[in-house]
């Protein structure tokens, strides 16, 4: 089982602390939360009992810092599913230039469990995985969930 998403943003002002150009918590927070919630809901396209889930729980460590400027990447990747429920990984790290050379480092790490909003009567089996596709779903693809 392999469903990956990667997003990106940049720390801009409204990102950051009152008085200082270090990123907000909520802010990252908020975007790790959206990057995994995109990641169990292309995971949900396949399944044709369930389309929606919510985050039940998480657990994560902010490695180090980030600032105004930095490019942050957020890599999402679907760990494992049970009948009910959805555990997803996501990795972030922030993007530098200094004097022309590229560094990128781990900053954080989380994992969250999603839980189906599905009754119990309507949840048969883990659903399919759709195949991975860097650029999302192919266009050519035909779901016969998907109307």
């Amino acid at each position: 089982m392999n469903l990956k998403y990667e997003t990106s943003f940049t720390v801009y002002p409204q990102h950051t602390n009152c008085k200082s150009p270090l990123i907000f918590g909520g802010a990252f927070f908020g975007e790790i939360d959206k990057a995994a919630a995109t990641a169990v809901r292309r995971f949900l396209y396949s399944s044709r009992t369930c389309e929606t889930a919510v985050t039940y729980t998480h657990e994560g460590k902010f490695l180090k810092p980030c600032y105004m400027g930095d490019l942050i990447f957020l890599e999402a990747e679907i760990l494992s599913v049970g009948n009910k429920s959805v555990v997803v990984e996501v990795n972030s790290f922030r993007e530098t230039s200094n004097e022309g050379l590229v560094v990128r480092e781990h900053v954080a790490h989380t994992k969250f469990v999603f839980v189906t909003l599905a009754n119990d009567d309507q949840v048969d089996n883990k659903p399919n995985l759709l195949p991975y596709c860097p650029h999302g779903v192919a266009m050519s693809q035909k779901f016969d969930s998907i109307q």
